[in-house]
């Protein structure tokens, strides 16, 4: 069980250091969300659905580490599914706003235009 922990560990850290990129990508997106709107579009879904099952699909057995890589897919696969959300600040939730809890809700300029961005 050793070696199987340590690769749990490294396919937890290499899901980490890809869920960092996408949060720096989103990051920029929101940053140039005006300029990437008059682009015909952006098409990343089909590769994020292969990464959000192949790395759903190294983790079998359930514990923190586990735990951890699904909420990562989940939060890819919300993504993919709702493109607009990328432009959320990555202190929000990426998901509807209908699914915010009173406790997600924050009040800072940068949230309220993003929450206003979703709305108008």
């Amino acid at each position: 069980t050793g070696t199987l922990g340590r690769r749990v560990k490294a396919d937890a850290e290499a899901l980490s250091e890809i869920h960092r990129m996408l949060s720096l990508i989103r990051q920029q997106v929101a940053e140039h969300s005006d300029e990437l709107e008059k682009l015909v579009g952006l098409e990343l879904g089909q590769t994020g659905h292969v990464l959000a099952q192949s790395s759903c699909s190294c983790f079998r057995e359930a514990g923190p580490e586990a735990d951890k890589v699904k909420t990562l897919c989940d939060s890819l696969k919300t993504l993919i599914t709702n493109p607009s959300l990328a432009v959320l600040p990555t202190c929000m939730p990426a998901k509807p706003l209908r699914d915010y809890s009173a406790s997600e809700v924050m009040d800072t300029p940068e949230t309220t235009e993003a929450v206003l961005g979703q709305v108008i």
